[in-house]
């Protein structure tokens, strides 16, 4: 709310909508001060005439009044002239005390007011915030059971997998249940992050790195994925990639995200081309897929938290939509961009661009490397230890 704004109240002591800004009200008290001084000038002017008109008239009309009456009638006339200023000065030195009176009733209903708004506003936001609070840990909780479980499924579906190696048709039920055990992992992974990057402690390790394993390693684990809708999911690397300063493991789950995604918004028997390639003194690694594209009005909201396209993308669709919101979150540490290119009904394009490693940084790292060989890695300076 504007400090320089009041109500005005009406006659009945119900505070209206309308508001005056405080220069306007300046000018109105000025204004109405200057109209007072005005009128009593005016009166006291009309008086003096006044006062000398009945003079001269009651010297005219009596000829016969003696010069000591003439001097007591004008002595009158002048007290009388006195009083009435008098009376006009102190009405208006009253009016304007009114005046100031009403004018600090009126400031301190404002401040009261603004003070009464600005507490709901506080007590709103804190209550919001605490709800959030409550959210995030409740998710991280909740992740952090789901991996025992987990866990132990997945180790079961490895070893039935030995066991019926020769058996084509448990071979495929055993790969749908490894295919949805790294979805799971995929989505806990997810879960801890936003509680990581809500409260502000997700960490990257930032090295010089050859990301060349960590694409290869993606695909690997969502190739399977891709199979059972019968998709093409290819790799495509352009000569030897530039070395980065990254994190591999939160840029492979960045990678993991858009893949999956490409995977789950493509129709069966469908194509999905990751290329990794030095452009523009950047690594920029582009998941391109032919599916269903996205609707431009949706994609400036298409990196916030839990936003979701409506429609027909989510269709069939169990996301949460945190996968892009953690995403950004990842490569904005990485002083990074991320961007889509679509066209409904043709697909889309995401990349993720990061920048070439630096001389002096990898210098600076493996000094840092040579000076501190004997520290364990959560206490080395270039790692921010994440904790959920």
């Amino acid at each position: 709310m504007n400090k320089d704004s009041i109500y005005l109240t009406k006659s009945s002591g119900s505070v209206s909508g309308k508001r005056m800004k405080l220069t306007v009200r300046a000018k109105l008290f000025i204004g109405f001060t200057f109209l007072l001084a005005c009128s009593i000038l005016v009166q006291i002017y009309t008086f003096t005439l006044t006062k000398d008109y009945i003079y001269f008239s009651v010297i005219s009309f009596h000829p016969t009044i003696t010069q000591p009456q003439a001097n007591e009638i004008k002595d009158f006339l002048n007290s009388t002239q006195t009083l009435f200023i008098a009376t006009q000065i102190g009405s208006s030195v009253l009016l304007f005390i009114i005046a100031l009176f009403l004018n600090d009733r009126l400031s301190g209903s404002q401040r009261s007011h603004e003070q009464s708004e600005q507490n709901i506003i506080n007590h709103d936001l804190a209550k919001e915030l605490g709800v959030q609070d409550m959210r995030i840990d409740f998710l991280s909780m909740a992740a952090h059971d789901f991996r025992t479980p987990l866990t132990a499924i997945q180790g079961y579906a490895y070893l039935l997998q030995n066991v019926h190696e020769s058996d084509p048709s448990a071979n495929d039920y055993i790969n749908r249940i490894l295919v949805s055990c790294k979805n799971l992992a995929n989505l806990i992974d997810n879960l801890l992050s936003v509680s990581g990057i809500e409260k502000s402690l997700l960490g990257i390790n930032l090295k010089p790195t050859n990301l060349t394993e960590t694409i290869k390693n993606v695909i690997s684990n969502l190739k399977l994925h891709a199979e059972t809708k019968k998709q093409m999911l290819d790799l495509i690397i352009k000569n030897e990639l530039p070395i980065v300063m990254a994190d591999s493991t939160r840029i492979g789950q960045v990678l993991s995200n858009l893949v999956a995604n490409a995977v789950n918004y493509t129709n069966e028997g469908g194509e999905i081309v990751v290329c990794a390639q030095e452009k523009e003194g950047t690594l920029q690694v582009s998941v391109k897929d032919n599916g269903h594209g996205i609707p431009k009005e949706t994609i400036p909201k298409l990196f916030t938290k839990f936003f979701r396209v409506t429609g027909k993308l989510e269709q069939g669709s169990k996301g949460t939509g945190i996968g892009l919101f953690i995403s950004k979150s990842i490569v904005d540490l990485h002083n990074g961009k991320i961007f889509v290119e679509s066209e409904l009904g043709k697909g889309s394009t995401f990349v993720l661009v990061l920048p070439i490693a630096k001389p002096e940084e990898i210098a600076s790292y493996n000094k840092k490397m040579t000076l501190t060989p004997s520290l364990t890695p959560k206490t080395r300076q270039d790692i921010i230890t994440r904790h959920v």
